[in-house]
């Protein structure tokens, strides 16, 4: 079996937030190739804090667990680059089960989301997550 990863590069939020909270929303793709001919399970985490962080400053991931708008002041991701998000946790949750080999590669989209208002500070806040995909083996 064999099995790799890429991600393009980092994912940018840009906005101008509005006294109600202003939404944005940026895809960043994962691309799985596998040999293996049961398939993969590819699952998403935060790394070191669930929150995007500016210094002292910081943006909380949605308490969603499952897919819903976002609150004012939060961010979360999907995977059908529609308007409800998740929240990020600590742990891995699972993105896909996909079956069969890849060998061409398998492409995921994930969308995040950020809705922010003009309470939070300016700048460029920033949160790490990992990705990994695990084959499946008979």
């Amino acid at each position: 079996t064999a099995l790799s990863i890429s991600a393009g590069s980092g994912v940018n939020l840009a906005l101008n937030p509005s006294v109600s909270g202003t939404l944005a929303s940026a895809t960043g793709t994962v691309t799985v190739y596998s040999t293996d001919v049961v398939g993969y399970k590819l699952y998403v985490r935060a790394m070191g804090s669930t929150n995007m962080i500016q210094g002292a400053n910081t943006i909380p991931t949605s308490g969603n667990v499952t897919g819903a708008p976002l609150a004012v002041n939060t961010w979360g991701f999907n995977t059908d680059a529609g308007s409800n998000y998740v929240g990020i946790a600590l742990t891995d949750k699972l993105l896909k089960d996909a079956n069969g080999p890849f060998g061409s590669g398998d492409v995921t989209q994930v969308t995040y989301g950020l809705n922010i208002d003009r309470s939070k500070p300016a700048g460029s806040y920033a949160s790490n997550v990992m990705y990994t995909a695990v084959p499946e083996t008979p």
